[in-house]
């Protein structure tokens, strides 16, 4: 049993079927305020409503973000940290690998928050995976799950 923290595409296999429930069951999981955030932003109704719903089935356990970024981060779900250690340089690699996309931020803060909780970080997306991997995290894909 592996402890892993979802990144929010894993919500978008299972409702999709490309990832079953019964996968997630064998392992611990984690999820940070930042998932529940993406997925309320998305935008069609109707897939926003089967995301949610997919995530309170997979019930994952809290995790508050290794770090803080204002405009990204809640209130009392996030460390206080200079984000010097980890975030800056995660972000830095992750925007010089897609070209600064709008959410890396966030998404940075999801695999951050694995790493210092020795846990892996579950996603599909290459270019979070080899940062994570090249800052000192583990990495699952959901084919691997």
């Amino acid at each position: 049993m592996a402890r892993i923290v979802l990144d929010t595409m894993v919500f978008n296999r299972l409702i999709d079927g490309r990832l079953s429930l019964a996968a997630l069951e064998r392992h611990e999981v984690f999820a940070t305020h930042v998932q529940t955030d993406e997925l309320m932003a998305t935008p069609d109704e109707g897939r926003r409503t089967m995301l949610l719903a997919s995530f309170a089935e997979v019930a994952p356990r809290s995790l508050p973000t290794a770090s803080a970024v204002w405009g990204a981060s809640l209130y009392g779900q996030a460390k206080w940290g200079d984000g010097k250690a980890l975030f800056e340089p995660m972000l830095k690699a992750l925007n010089a690998k897609n070209g600064a996309k709008p959410n890396n931020q966030r998404d940075v803060l999801i695999a951050e928050t694995a790493i210092e909780n020795g846990c892996c970080l579950a996603t599909d997306d290459v270019d979070l995976a080899d940062v994570t991997l090249s800052h000192g995290g583990a990495v699952l894909r959901s084919h691997e799950l």
